[in-house]
């Protein structure tokens, strides 16, 4: 924003001075132009002198957060300290162009120009503690589960929530699936709680913590809710190609599973993980071994039965030997089966060529799928029903192949 002006005629050199410039320590240019010719003109760059007034102001800092520092760049050798009263320490490791802080602090840098001189900032940057409020933090939360109660196969769960800065109003909810306990505030840490009318399942639960004026202030606990005591007496049904995974207490050794026979009680063979996967009807119990050695064994058997099991399709595939003229075949076959489901289709399709057939159905279905390419290729058909599509068979058959015979022609 600075200028001089010197008026003809003009004796070179001419010498200027250009003053109340704002020093910045950044990179500058000086122009210098004839009026009466524009296109004679000249430049100079120079760098500018790093501030000399101290800014005064200081900056808040707050848990969590941070600043970065910046000093003079196109320097070399940065190294950042800290001032306290009269002592300067070099920060370990910070030898960069910037330098992040999370402390409250007096910061300066220094460094070496291109003469090796020494540079360094003159007015420290002071980063002093701001008016913060300190989040809320939860933590530990603590649960553990009782006995299972056999008159009802529940138990309880307790434990506590420990907390710092706490909301001022609202209700701290404690929660295990769907038993909750609720309160209100003033809050005051460590809080314990019990929930009662779980279900013993002998899985991993969890227990959460949440204030409501502070959904981010929240914590939980995992435990392991005791087995079943009260035996269930669901029977499990089964059919062809379907299998059940059967799952034991967790955190034992020595597992063994077993089926039941009238009196008779069989280890099967190979059975010794937590889980075991069967697709056989049978009745079913695990025995393992505790921390202490003893004997830990299900006590109500799982009993697996036949299913009411809807029998699958069977499709037969016939492709014509012979393609017609035009390379085209038919394809014919038998769709059989023994109850249909009560509802939906039957649907036939081989690649995009599909006959869908309304119930009710009876079979056996024969079905002919006319005009398909004669390419040679194996192909597959498939006939499922839409109301249990689950339930399907497939064949491949090889279609026939075009054969063109070329007429041949002889001039006499």
């Amino acid at each position: 924003t600075k200028s001089q002006t010197f008026t003809a005629p003009f004796a070179s050199p001419i010498s200027y001075t250009l003053s109340g410039l704002v020093s910045d320590g950044l990179s500058h240019t000086v122009t210098a132009v004839f009026s009466a010719d524009p296109n004679c003109a000249g430049s100079a760059t120079y760098t500018a002198p790093v501030a000399c007034e101290c800014d005064k102001t200081q900056y808040e800092i707050c848990p969590g957060e941070s600043y970065t520092l910046s000093a003079q760049a196109g320097l070399s050798n940065y190294q950042w300290y800290t001032i306290s009263g009269t002592d300067t320490t070099a920060i370990s490791g910070a030898t960069n162009l910037t330098y992040t802080t999370t402390t409250i602090g007096t910061y300066i840098w220094k460094a070496t120009d291109a003469n090796g001189c020494e540079v360094k900032l003159c007015c420290p940057v002071v980063i002093k503690e701001g008016n913060c409020i300190i989040p809320c933090a939860m933590g530990p939360v603590t649960a553990i589960a009782g006995a299972c109660n056999p008159l009802t196969n529940e138990y309880s769960v307790s434990g506590t929530v420990t907390f710092t800065n706490p909301p001022s109003t609202g209700t701290l909810t404690v929660t295990s699936g769907t038993k909750s306990q609720t309160f209100t505030a003033p809050f005051a840490s460590p809080i314990s709680y019990t929930l009662s009318g779980l279900v013993s399942d002998g899985l991993s639960h969890t227990v959460t913590a949440v204030f409501s004026a502070d959904p981010n202030c929240t914590g939980s606990a995992t435990y392991t809710a005791p087995v079943a005591c009260e035996c269930d007496k669901t029977q499990y049904e089964i059919c062809p190609g379907e299998s059940y995974t059967l799952t034991a207490q967790a955190g034992l050794s020595n597992y063994q599973w077993y089926t039941i026979s009238g009196t008779d009680t069989t280890a099967i063979s190979g059975a010794t993980k937590l889980t075991y996967t069967t697709t056989t009807i049978g009745t079913y119990i695990w025995k393992a071994t505790d921390a202490n050695g003893c004997e830990v064994k299900l006590c109500c058997p799982v009993v697996i039965k036949p299913g009411n099991c809807l029998p699958c399709v069977t499709v037969t595939a016939i492709a014509e030997n012979c393609a017609s003229p035009e390379g085209k075949y038919s394809l014919t076959g038998v769709v059989t089966f023994q109850t249909p489901p009560a509802s939906g289709d039957l649907v036939i399709k081989v690649g995009p060529h599909t006959i869908i057939v309304p119930a009710p159905v009876t079979s056996p279905y024969a079905y002919v799928i006319p005009d398909l390419p004669a390419d040679g290729a194996v192909h597959t058909v498939t006939a499922y029903f839409t109301g249990n599509p689950d339930c399907v068979d497939s064949k491949n058959y090889t279609a026939p192949l075009k054969r063109c015979v070329p007429l041949q022609v002889i001039k006499n």
